[in-house]
């Protein structure tokens, strides 16, 4: 409502009392009203919208989670998600929807502000429930990524995994899986550098060690070491060879082997490639040979990284 007393103007927007003015700023005055009326209908008019995950298609679930729709309840149900999530910041979220917050979150390329306008949640929110979730998931199935043993294999598990090898090229008779370490990139750190750096990489970063075996399944990992340390003080430290002799024993007498990169050290349960100046032929030729095989420890985390 607008009042006119001797060119001196007494505006009122919605009950609220805003300024005395001259004349000349009346169409000023007049266009902050329209502009605090117009957003203030806008925010009435739009409700916030809440994630629906029923209204998600089959492509977009493919998409954004990397999984199919119907399988997502059944990744939930696996990983023994409750049916409700609390975090100890009290935020809450459907067991689905968290799975969906962990999924959504490793998908790379990603970024924070992304996600959680998808989710339907604040930047905090979305942290504290992934953060929880990923705890819960770890907690629970932890110890899968050291074992070297798992529930879905038998006693002929490893024979028919020397069988697959051989049948592709390999002279290795012994050989069920394949070990080999990766590095993973990381912005230069403000302290410790030297501990983060790799002198053959030339970059910083962090370690892993991982067990791949023939099925594409990846057996046993270690993680998280520093990028200046080297794959035997790795092997070494992460305990494998010890798990190897109680593990890869056969009733004959003899056992099943690791194939590595000269970069492991030789021992009955890890081998690796001929070296030295005096490699003969028939050495060169079984080193290519095994070379050929092991590529599929390097496609196999390739597939990894590439399709997450």
């Amino acid at each position: 409502m607008f009042f006119f007393r001797n060119s001196v103007v007494l505006c009122f927007f919605h009950g609220t009392h805003v300024a005395m003015a001259p004349h000349y700023k009346l169409k000023r005055l007049v266009a902050i009203g329209m502009a605090a009326g117009l957003l203030k209908f806008r925010l009435k008019a739009r409700p916030r919208r809440k994630f629906d995950f029923s209204r998600i298609s089959q492509t977009s679930a493919q998409k954004w989670f990397r999984f199919d729709k119907l399988y997502l309840e059944r990744l939930r149900l696996a990983l023994r998600i409750p049916d409700v999530v609390y975090t100890p910041e009290r935020d809450r979220a459907t067991g689905l929807k968290a799975i969906c917050i962990v999924l959504r979150r490793f998908v790379s390329p990603n970024r924070l502000f992304e996600s959680k306008r998808l989710i339907k949640r604040s930047s905090p929110s979305f942290s504290r429930i992934f953060n929880h979730t990923v705890m819960l998931i770890h907690r629970e199935h932890g110890h899968l990524l050291r074992a070297i043993i798992h529930p879905w294999m038998n006693g002929n598990t490893l024979t028919t995994f020397t069988s697959k090898i051989t049948a592709r090229g390999a002279p290795l008779e012994t050989c069920v899986g394949f070990i080999d370490g990766t590095m993973r990139p990381t912005c230069r750190p403000s302290r410790s550098q030297k501990a983060a750096f790799s002198g053959h990489k030339r970059q910083h970063g962090i370690k892993f060690q991982f067990l791949m075996y023939p099925n594409g399944i990846i057996g046993h990992l270690f993680e998280s070491m520093e990028g200046c340390r080297h794959d035997a003080g790795i092997l070494c430290e992460s305990g494998l060879l010890t798990d190897l002799r109680a593990a890869f024993n056969r009733p004959d007498g003899s056992c099943y082997s690791l194939y590595g990169d000269p970069a492991y050290p030789m021992s009955r349960y890890s081998l690796s490639p001929f070296g030295g100046v005096r490699v003969t032929a028939d050495q060169q030729a079984w080193n290519t040979r095994m070379a050929g095989v092991r590529q599929d420890v390097e496609w196999g985390f390739g597939n990894i990284v590439n399709k997450t």
